[in-house]
């Protein structure tokens, strides 16, 4: 009898598939704080934190994330290396938007987030991310005005334009696929074509 080390790869919306273990990159974000909180650990070494995700990838993880915050892009560069080094296509690469502002009045405005998108892109050293996803609003803090239709339309043209995969609750799939190419591949999954 054969004895599995992982359970089998598991798929996701838009054809993607994962090592069942992926890889948070929080960590690696360095010493930093937003908005009062750590944003990443002041003992992380980058020498040691990049031969941990070559490492994590030669054993066969695939799914790494991260985000704009951490470490204020920090984490996003040192990942960038490992992107460099490996086919883009054996990664799956998730990273997040909304809790950085900027200069922004808020980070979820279609502009910031165009331009969190863009340099999170060039942090990593690629031309698209698989997942992106947004944060919740932190504890106690709330933008003045919030609209989710911008936010919404803004992630859904960043990955009509292949830039990604956006994952939606079929509610609203429904409500947007008379105005963008939602498509959905398998019954539990919605994604943008």
């Amino acid at each position: 009898m054969t004895e599995e080390r992982f359970p089998a790869p598991r798929a996701l919306a838009g054809g993607l598939t994962v090592h069942p273990i992926g890889v948070g990159c929080w960590a690696i974000g360095g010493p930093d704080h937003n908005l009062g909180l750590p944003m990443g650990w002041s003992t992380a070494d980058d020498h040691a934190s990049r031969a941990g995700l070559e490492l994590a990838y030669t054993l066969g993880a695939n799914l790494f994330d991260t985000a704009d915050v951490y470490g204020h892009g920090h984490s996003e560069r040192l990942l960038g290396h490992l992107v460099e080094q490996v086919d883009r296509d054996s990664l799956v690469l998730s990273s997040k938007v909304g809790y950085f502002a900027g200069t922004a009045a808020h980070a979820y405005l279609p502009a910031a987030m165009r331009r969190q998108l863009e340099t999170s892109l060039e942090n990593l050293r690629t031309d698209r991310l698989d997942i992106y996803n947004q944060f919740l609003t932190p504890a106690g803090i709330v933008p003045r005005r919030h609209k989710s239709i911008e936010t919404t339309d803004i992630m859904l043209q960043m990955a009509a334009s292949g830039r990604g995969v956006a994952a939606l609750p079929r509610w609203l799939a429904d409500e947007y696929a008379d105005r963008m190419p939602v498509g959905d591949p398998d019954p539990h999954a919605v994604t943008v074509r």
